[in-house]
């Protein structure tokens, strides 16, 4: 068991800057030209699981914190409108109306602020 935990290898993905290619100029001189390149390396022995850092590595336990199964749709529910309750046109206009109605005066304590703030910015900026 403790061979097997031994021969187990980590790796991490690095990303190193490498030359790509050297250039001849005419005058006796060379351009390197740089890129990068991403290089799997292994990770030390030495390396603390539980710090931060370059030297971090993941381990994936499969936690799994929510439902990962997306293989279908999500089903829609359609609307089911209660049999319950029959209105009329003239009682749901009523209705409709008067939820306006109780919900006018915040609308317009909301409208006169935003018009209190405006009006006083137009005060202090043109004096």
């Amino acid at each position: 068991m403790d061979n097997e935990k031994n021969e187990k290898k980590r790796f991490r993905s690095v990303e190193k800057e490498v030359v790509k290619e050297v250039i001849q100029n005419d005058d006796g001189t060379e351009t390197v030209i740089y890129g990068t390149e991403i290089v799997e390396e292994e990770v030390p022995d030495t390396a603390d699981p539980d710090a931060f850092g370059a030297d971090r590595v993941w381990e994936d336990d499969g936690t799994a914190f929510a439902n990962m199964d997306i293989t279908r749709r999500p089903k829609r529910r359609k609307r089911s409108h209660s049999d319950e309750i029959k209105l009329t046109k003239k009682e749901r206009r009523a209705i409709i109306g008067a939820a306006y109605l109780k919900y006018l005066p915040a609308l317009l304590l909301v409208i006169g602020a935003f018009a209190l703030v405006f009006f006083l910015g137009w005060l202090w900026l043109t004096r």
